[in-house]
């Protein structure tokens, strides 16, 4: 049966006929909340869990490596079959263009989804809103569950929210240089860059991006941040081939033409390139430039834009994916 059409009420009839300028103000503003307000729907993803349609069963006893799909951020989350956690950036603000990103309520959210109640290792690769602007209210959220900081810098500007969470909660942070290495579990974080801190201006903070290889048996996967070429550059020279062969590739700054430059793809040698970026993003990421270039070097691409959250699991011998129920 049709559902029957509500009818206006004679004094809603009468209010409109003396006072149309105020009903259309009204129903101006009726539009706008739908159409503007909507994106919240998706930033907290609707109220539903994030990761409700994965199966995370299959990924038992591997290492699980998480490129949350955070819109035009970054935010990559790693857990040891044992169960240690690595968090790499925590991007997803409202700040600025809540369509393109998803906010912290979201992030906090999945990591819970997860089973997530300590973070190992919280790496900040540098101080960009899409990078850190949801990592004040993890850090207010974990708290001294958080047992590690990793920053690569504390004398740029960007990083005043997340050092007054830190202060907050009584926790400090390590600033790690080139060739560190920690055991997160039974896999090997080496910090690949920035090599030389001094080749870098203020205000080009992208190249303060930490870059670093996670190694678990046979098997690695490279992050970036928001690198650019000249960095990118400096770690082929620093590192030998074997050093940064890997599995996976995390590209650099969303797809931008300013990273992932082809000597640097060539010596990383990863089967499998993934792309942190939002939907219909306003920057062009991941830009064709890039693309073409890794469809020459072989790569396989998997883009959070187009796919949503990309999971990826090891078994120490080989990489593959996480498939959706």
């Amino acid at each position: 049966n049709m559902a029957k059409k509500k009818k206006l009420s004679k004094a809603q009839r009468n209010f409109i006929k003396k006072h149309p300028i105020i009903t259309l103000l009204i129903v101006l503003v009726l539009v706008a909340a739908t159409v503007f307000l909507r994106p919240w729907e998706y930033i907290d993803g609707g109220g539903k869990d994030p990761i409700q349609n994965i199966d995370l069963s299959e990924a038992k006893g591997k290492l699980q490596v998480h490129y949350i799909d955070v819109g035009q951020a970054d935010s990559i989350l790693a857990i040891l079959p044992t169960g240690e956690t690595l968090l790499i950036d925590a991007g997803a603000s409202n700040d600025r263009d809540v369509r393109a990103q998803k906010g912290a309520d979201y992030l906090i959210n999945y990591l819970k989804s997860c089973g997530v109640t300590t973070i190992d290792y919280m790496i900040l690769t540098h101080p960009h809103s899409d990078h850190i602007a949801s990592a004040d209210e993890v850090i207010t959220e974990y708290g001294k569950n958080i047992k590690n900081i990793l920053l690569s810098d504390d004398t740029s500007s960007g990083w005043e929210r997340v050092a007054k969470a830190m202060q907050k909660v009584g926790i400090g942070y390590e600033i790690c240089e080139v060739g560190d290495t920690y055991s997160i579990g039974k896999a090997t974080l080496t910090i690949l860059g920035p090599v030389d801190k001094s080749i870098f201006g203020e205000d080009n903070k992208n190249n303060y991006s930490i870059v670093c290889r996670l190694a678990y048996g046979d098997t690695s996967f490279v992050f970036t941040g928001d690198a650019e070429t000249v960095t990118e550059k400096a770690i082929v020279k620093r590192f030998s081939a074997s050093e940064l062969k890997s599995d996976v590739l995390k590209v650099g700054h969303h797809g931008s033409t300013t990273s992932s430059c082809e000597e640097f793809l060539r010596a990383v040698d990863a089967g499998t390139a993934v792309i942190c970026c939002g939907a219909e993003n306003s920057y062009g990421h991941p830009t064709k430039t890039v693309l073409d270039r890794l469809e020459k070097l072989g790569y396989n691409v998997l883009r959070t834009d187009l796919e949503g959250t990309i999971i990826l699991i090891s078994d120490g011998k080989t990489v593959s994916r996480l498939a959706a129920k």
